[in-house]
């Protein structure tokens, strides 16, 4: 029998249903997934409403039929992991990160784990073991964790060379190392311009990489002609 809890949970989301959303959304999320049309601020909004009872929930994590649910489960996570011993973390985030089988649930859930601001050695190695993974979404996930919480002073590099060990040629992988390769240009220009311009990616990565950068606000004209010039053929 499913939990009383979880049931309740269900409930709530399916009142917070918008169609016209879950049409938009679904048109935006290719992958074969079920949603509720949620917006997310309001799944923040429900996941708060548990506060206490975080731990109750995420006990029966593992077998959600909606995105929205997943996403609640990243956000009660969220609130309670920085209390957690490592651990105890890690019980959790190997449950959750499964489960993350697209775009929007994996870049979600990515921003709402600043906690590991302050464990990054910690987490370090079991990232990169992510980005290896078989799963695209695992390494999607492992490669937004770090554009999000480590592109610093300390771990620029590594991340950077990490970004060439990223072996897969899904969409959604090639986009995310682009997209880390632009937030590191916006922070790091001079450095990310000569990575741009040596790296062994391949090239639709590295091109869409330069499209990113190209769309960003934060980046002048002058620049993106400069970077425009590295585009490959």
């Amino acid at each position: 029998m499913m939990d009383l809890l979880r049931a309740e949970l269900r409930e709530k989301l399916r009142a917070l249903a918008d169609e016209k959303y879950r049409a938009f959304s679904q048109k935006l999320i290719p992958e074969e997934t079920r949603i509720i049309g949620v917006r997310v601020p309001l799944l923040r909004e429900l996941a708060k409403a548990y506060r206490g009872r975080e731990l109750e929930l995420l006990a029966t994590m593992g077998n959600p039929h909606f995105m929205e649910e997943i996403m609640v489960d990243s956000f009660l996570y969220a609130q309670v992991a920085a209390s957690m011993p490592y651990k105890n973390q890690m019980q959790y985030l190997e449950k959750l990160v499964p489960l993350l089988n697209n775009w929007a649930l994996c870049d979600t859930c990515c921003a709402s784990l600043k906690y590991v601001r302050k464990q990054r050695s910690e987490y370090w190695p079991w990232l990169c073991e992510q980005s290896c993974a078989s799963s695209p979404w695992s390494q999607r996930f492992a490669v937004v964790m770090m554009l999000n919480h480590y592109l610093i002073d300390s771990y620029r590099d590594a991340v950077l060379e990490l970004m060439e060990k990223v072996s897969s040629e899904h969409y959604y992988v090639s986009m995310a190392v682009a997209w880390a390769i632009s937030i590191c240009y916006i922070k790091y220009p001079s450095v990310t311009f000569e990575y741009v311009k040596n790296s062994k990616l391949p090239t639709i990565t590295i091109n869409r990489a330069i499209r990113k950068i190209r769309e960003s606000r934060q980046v002048n004209e002058a620049e993106k002609e400069m970077i425009t010039l590295l585009k490959r053929s």
